[in-house]
């Protein structure tokens, strides 16, 4: 078992740093084992939560101690924030939009931030910009831990989901360009039989004035 890289930290990495990483992964997929919907998130992060305390025995690290204040205050803050977010009332959670993010910008640099960051953009912003705002936090979130179940499972998700949304915009794109064409095979069809049509008038008067030259003469 390779500790460090379980931990995503270097050999070399400060003992303060790891027991403050060592949390904060603990924390994480322990809300997520706790409020995910999905059934095998939450297993793979149950064995995630295992192979991280089996680390954590070898390396004699605590669940509960934090070195930063800061950091403590931050993990309470974004246990709030989930449940807000996991709460069923998801217009509740759309009018709240603009509170939760500032929040959420409030928080120290960290995977969880840029997670929480996506899901409420996801939420509040249905559009094409707002699903590349969602992918760009996601892949900010797991350069912070990129081992993340939560982070690659919500990021796989999300590409399909827009690779269909651009396919559905391609193909629409398609239809008013035939719709466009149409209608401007129609207007050009229009003109050429109202050209027809005035020549025509036009050859008939010629026709009727010459008649009555003709006439006049006899």
């Amino acid at each position: 078992m390779n500790i460090y890289q379980i931990l995503n930290v270097p050999p070399n990495t400060d003992r303060k740093i790891i027991q403050d990483k060592y949390v904060r992964l603990i924390d994480s997929y322990s809300v997520i084992v706790d409020f995910s919907n999905n059934d095998n998130v939450a297993k793979l992060a149950n064995l995630k939560l295992e192979k991280l305390r089996e680390a954590g025995r070898v390396l004699n690290l605590s669940e509960f101690e934090i070195i930063d204040q800061k950091l403590l205050d931050d993990q309470e803050e974004i246990g709030k924030i989930k449940l807000i977010l996991n709460s069923s009332n998801r217009d509740k959670v759309v009018l709240q939009g603009d509170k939760i993010l500032r929040r959420i910008n409030q928080l120290g640099e960290s995977g969880e931030k840029h997670y929480l960051l996506a899901i409420i953009n996801l939420q509040i912003n249905r559009t094409l910009n707002g699903f590349n705002t969602v992918i760009s936090e996601l892949n900010n979130a797991l350069q912070y831990d990129p081992e993340n179940i939560a982070y690659q499972s919500l990021l796989k998700s999300l590409a399909t989901e827009l690779e269909a949304y651009q396919a559905y915009q391609q193909e629409k794109v398609r239809e008013q360009e035939i719709i466009r064409k149409r209608l401007e095979e129609q207007s050009r069809l229009e003109l050429q039989r109202t050209q027809i049509k005035n020549a025509t008038k036009t050859g008939a008067s010629a026709c009727c004035s010459c008649c009555c030259w003709i006439l006049d003469g006899c």
